[in-house]
């Protein structure tokens, strides 16, 4: 099993998100953990229903942003939050299937409202340790 986690970063008037996974696939699902955790708190979430996702863009930190902001529309769009991810990496591309379901006051946490991820100090690379990335995500 691939570890990943995440810790979030004061921020003058947003947040920032650091992510580190052992693969890139890991990076993108600890994100998306990341995000969902904010937005309505992971614990209460269950998977009863099912979101696929294809996006493209030229390059790794690019597609990390489009995925997260992709995520935060679903939210917004939809009331769907997620809990369990399953993402590919292709060179130019990802695919993901997302389970979670519709926000429910009643049982979900509202965390944070996120507007939107930004390209603010936007990074993803690989290091020694593995996979790592950092967004500034606006709130």
């Amino acid at each position: 099993m691939s570890k990943k986690a995440y810790q979030l970063i004061e921020h003058t008037a947003d947040i920032g998100i650091e992510v580190w996974a052992d693969t890139l696939e890991g990076l993108f699902e600890a994100g998306g953990e990341a995000v969902s955790d904010l937005l309505a708190g992971l614990k209460n979430v269950r998977t009863s229903e099912a979101r696929e996702i294809v996006l493209e863009a030229p390059e790794h930190a690019l597609l990390f942003r489009e995925w997260l902001s992709e995520l935060v529309y679903l939210f917004d769009a939809e009331g769907f939050v997620g809990k369990s991810f399953r993402v590919s990496v292709q060179k130019a591309g990802l695919h993901a299937l997302v389970r979670g379901e519709t926000f429910d006051p009643g049982r979900h946490e509202t965390e944070l409202y996120i507007k939107g991820a930004t390209y603010h100090k936007l990074r993803v690379e690989k290091g020694a340790k593995g996979w790592e990335a950092f967004i500034i995500l606006d709130v």
